[in-house]
């Protein structure tokens, strides 16, 4: 007998079940599809198409790693090389040797050099002023011209020539104040023969303006040529390094004395203040001056009528400065103040204002310095003495040697107490070739 089963009746297992109900589903759920845009189309193509996979080799990686690393460590070299080369400098700082002596002494300095001698040369300025006075009347006067002259000897042995004696050039006759000695030639160092040389004061042997001659004028003795001492006529000549004044004849103001004084001295002053004025303003180059080593002298020009009973009075002022050589001066000062100078060493005064100057007598203010054949003086004060050396020699001594070659060349400067040195870039060892890449410095303590 065959068993009926009802449908209800009927159980699936569970696969069987489980793909009837994804049919089912499948079925049941269907729905209708959209269209496809670009980017889905795009998006579907790539998940056909299959993807690429790269394989490195990491050895090659590595080496291309070490050639840049290697690249980039010759490139900073290169430019530390570069560096180098376009700025590298030795600076070079040298400490003078320095000295800074007590000065209170009295010195002579001379108008012609000599072996050992401080000399110095005149600067003169001069300056015509003028005023006007009241004349009480009119003299006739003559007066006679004067000057300075500088006799001259160029054979050996001294010669005595006494008061009055001729001098003549252009045909007129002066004669000499004081008696003199004429000093004979000498052999310097080099033994070479050097004139002996005086100054005196001559005035003329007649009144008049025609002595009143300019500087320059050759002068003989026609003493010794009328005696026929043709040896002493040849060896003994003059000449006057300053124009001779105050000749003239002919008539002269009366003035009142006290108005004559008072009107000379108003413009003495004002000549004198224009003078110096002039004299800071006109310094000369390596020379120097002390601000109280000035003489003034003055000369009263004949008067000029004016008009009526008034005349003017003129006066001419002439300043006289000495200068000295820096350099000179300096070395002659050390040689007499600092006792471990040796002759010959090069030195400078830092600050010569450190110095006072004051002549011994007081009258060689009022003197033409051109009259007399030395000055005495006295120097006070504390100056600040430096060694000088060669910069340049230095210099050249250090390009392209090793930087210890600093030790060894020093000794050869005695003017250098101390010396320092600094390379650039901080690897070179040794000094640049090139001169213009040697800086050199000096240190001084100037407070000294």
């Amino acid at each position: 007998m065959t068993q009926k089963w009802k449908l209800q009746d009927i159980k699936l297992n569970s696969s069987s079940n489980s793909r009837v109900k994804k049919r089912a589903s499948s079925i049941t759920t269907k729905k209708r599809r959209r269209p496809l845009n670009n980017h889905d189309l795009l998006h579907k193509k790539n998940e056909r198409e299959p993807k690429t996979i790269l394989i490195t080799d990491k050895n090659k990686s590595r080496k291309k790693k070490s050639k840049m690393a290697i690249l980039f460590l010759l490139s900073v070299i290169g430019i530390f090389f570069l560096f180098g080369i376009l700025f590298q400098k030795t600076i070079i700082t040298v400490t003078p040797k320095t000295a800074s002596p007590n000065i209170d002494a009295k010195f002579t300095a001379y108008s012609e050099s000599g072996d050992d001698k401080l000399t110095y040369e005149i600067r003169t300025l001069e300056l015509t002023g003028e005023g006007q006075v009241k004349a009480t009347g009119k003299t006739e006067v003559e007066e006679k011209a004067a000057g300075i002259i500088e006799i001259v000897k160029t054979t050996p042995g001294n010669e005595r020539l006494i008061k009055n004696t001729r001098f003549r050039t252009q045909g007129m006759i002066y004669r000499a104040q004081e008696s003199v000695v004429v000093p004979g030639a000498k052999k310097n160092k080099k033994d070479e023969l050097i004139p002996g040389k005086v100054r005196i004061e001559v005035f003329a042997d007649e009144a008049g303006e025609k002595y009143n001659i300019n500087s320059g004028a050759s002068f003989d003795i026609p003493g010794f040529q009328e005696s026929g001492l043709k040896e002493l006529y040849n060896s003994i000549k003059a000449t006057n390094p300053e124009p001779f004044s105050g000749g003239f004849i002919g008539p002269q103001f009366e003035i009142d004395d006290t108005e004559l004084a008072s009107t000379k001295q108003a413009i003495q002053v004002n000549l004198k203040n224009s003078l110096l004025e002039q004299a800071k303003k006109e310094k000369l180059a390596n020379f120097l001056s002390f601000p109280n080593s000035y003489t003034i002298t003055y000369e009263s020009l004949p008067a000029l009528e004016y008009k009526n009973d008034i005349v003017t009075i003129r006066e001419k002022a002439i300043l006289q400065i000495p200068f000295f050589s820096e350099e000179k001066f300096a070395e002659f000062l050390a040689a007499q103040s600092i006792p471990d100078y040796k002759t010959g060493e090069k030195i400078r005064i830092n600050d010569s204002t450190k110095l006072t100057f004051s002549y011994v007598s007081t009258s060689t203010l009022s003197t033409k310095l051109t009259s007399l054949e030395k000055i005495d003086f006295k120097l006070t004060g504390k100056p600040l003495f430096i060694w000088k050396y060669d910069k340049d020699k230095l210099k050249a001594d250090l390009a392209g040697t090793p930087k210890k070659s600093i030790y060894n060349i020093m000794p050869a400067y005695s003017g250098i107490e101390s010396i320092k040195s600094k390379i650039r870039p901080f690897w070179k060892r040794r000094f640049s070739k090139d001169l213009k890449n040697i800086e050199l410095i000096e240190s001084v303590d100037t407070n000294r």
